[in-house]
């Protein structure tokens, strides 16, 4: 039954995924053609998000806007995973000062409004996309690091563990062999439901000048550039922000799924 929750969430994942890999392929107009005579369009056919100041389709920058703003996402929650992760793990299984320094290190961050030191922190960078997704992940970290640090406490004095250790295996091999695969699903459901998350963080940063920046095709910079049309032309702002709340909602479903899936 578990299973069978399972499928359609990751059904709309994968769909979203191959969609957004393939964006710039399948958009109707070309996000560049400008046509100053159909600037500020409302929706209608063949525009059917409306267009832009500058006369271009809105949905086709809407489409091809997903891979930048979703693919973000995924790399800011990979690589805030993997780091914590692994000093976590690292922490947890051996303990002494380094656990301790790593901690006390990580409630420092966690003392911080991540998104106001994501901030700081891409202000130091100035270097687009790349630099906000470094921002993110390095504030982002702390939380998976007291997960799996947790997870490793309360699984390294189990038997199966004892075994390996009898057996001759060495720290390197449980690591992987038994600790990593009985903690893995907590991670999992916590790096999905962290998706729509940093989607959201990735729009602010972009929204602030701190992401994409024109004329990259990014959901929080194309709400930026039109904020000031909101009450004027509704459509350009609200297209971008529609795409967020549809990708988002996606992803918090399929998190939602794993985490019964998983049962934690």
């Amino acid at each position: 039954m578990r299973t069978k929750k399972l499928i359609f969430p990751s059904f709309l994942v994968i769909v979203l995924l191959i969609f957004a890999f393939f964006s710039p392929m399948l958009t109707p107009f070309d996000i560049t053609e400008q046509n100053l005579m159909t600037a500020k369009s409302p929706p209608s056919f063949p525009h059917i998000m409306g267009t832009d100041i500058y006369g271009r389709d809105m949905f086709s920058r809407v489409i091809a806007a997903s891979r930048i703003s979703i693919f973000s996402a995924l790399a800011v929650v990979l690589l805030m995973a993997v780091i914590g992760v692994v000093i976590g793990i690292f922490c947890g299984y051996l303990g002494g000062i380094a656990d301790t320094l790593l901690m006390r290190v990580s409630d420092i961050f966690l003392a911080f409004p991540g998104l106001v030191l994501a901030i700081a922190t891409a202000g130091l960078f100035k270097n687009g996309v790349f630099g906000a997704i470094i921002a993110l992940a390095s504030v982002g970290w702390p939380r998976y690091a007291r997960l799996s640090r947790g997870l490793v406490l309360s699984t390294k004095t189990s038997t199966y563990i004892n075994a390996a250790k009898m057996s001759g295996s060495d720290t390197v091999q449980i690591v992987f062999t038994e600790i990593l695969p009985n903690i893995i699903g907590p991670i999992v459901v916590t790096a999905s439901l962290d998706i729509g998350t940093s989607l959201m963080e990735m729009a602010a940063l972009s929204f602030l000048g701190l992401g994409a920046t024109p004329p990259t095709p990014e959901w929080g910079s194309m709400i930026s550039e039109s904020r000031s049309l909101l009450q004027i032309t509704p459509w350009i702002t609200l297209s971008p922000g529609i795409a967020i709340f549809i990708t988002v909602s996606i992803f918090n479903i399929f998190g939602e799924s794993l985490r019964d899936y998983f049962n934690v």
